[in-house]
């Protein structure tokens, strides 16, 4: 993070200002980058000056310039056909703060359970190949729902890094096909320790890179590599919860 946007992500609301950090934060690398989301209206903000602007569903925000943000929030019912729809991002791109701002608005850092929240972010992100890197607190959900985050990066061809996966529990398709074809990602840190499956994580790697990095839970105990687990040919670091 340049120096520019580290005093805005400290910002505390003084002045108007928003700490980015708490919201989903999309960092431009390229000038003259635009974002839109398909199917619901939503808020978002330039710089973290804290100025919100009502983004109609399927319309684009302004454009900004290399090292400039967006931030975006809403208080979003997906739904099982949409999710809460899907971001389209024209230029390159790395992806920060909090996902859980387009459900939860302001208070996405006080929530970390996704109950009730069922395709929360079902394709949220799906065919993006804008999108370089994503922090590791962007989905910070330890409860997970049914197909939360089935194909959420699916095709996102540019992904190098994953967020940190912090829950330790999985339920229903909530990590289907949520890295399919992104076939640059060499690096996942996942915390779960239920044994992965197609009833949990179906080809949820198909199609990463060959070589990489996989950090599991010190304490899960299964070693299921392939498309539904650990990507093949991928080392394998543990780390405690």
């Amino acid at each position: 993070m340049n120096r520019r946007r580290a005093l805005l992500a400290s910002a505390s609301g003084g002045g108007g200002g928003i700490d980015i950090n708490n919201y989903l934060t999309i960092v431009a690398l390229v000038d003259g980058l635009t974002a839109s989301l398909s199917t619901n209206a939503c808020e978002y903000c330039v710089d973290g000056d804290g100025d919100w602007k009502t983004l109609a569903a399927a319309t684009n925000t302004e454009a900004i310039n290399t090292g400039q943000t967006l931030s975006f929030r809403g208080n979003l019912t997906p739904d099982e056909f949409n999710g809460i729809g899907t971001f389209v991002i024209s230029k390159n791109c790395n992806l920060e703060g909090n996902c859980m701002s387009m459900l939860f608005g302001d208070d996405a850092s006080s929530n970390t359970s996704l109950s009730g929240k069922e395709y929360a972010f079902s394709s949220l992100f799906s065919s993006c190949s804008t999108i370089k890197s994503v922090s590791s607190g962007f989905l910070p959900a330890t409860t997970l729902a049914k197909y939360c985050y089935d194909s959420m990066f699916f095709g996102c061809t540019s992904l190098t890094q994953a967020p940190t996966l912090p829950a330790t529990t999985l339920t229903s398709n909530c990590y289907k096909c949520m890295f399919y074809r992104c076939s640059n990602l060499n690096y996942i840190k996942a915390m779960f320790t239920t044994t992965p499956s197609s009833s949990y994580t179906y080809k949820w790697v198909d199609g990463v890179a060959s070589i990489g990095k996989f950090i599991k839970n010190g304490k899960a105990i299964w070693n299921v590599t392939g498309v539904n687990g650990i990507p093949s040919g991928w080392s394998i670091q543990s780390a405690a919860q």
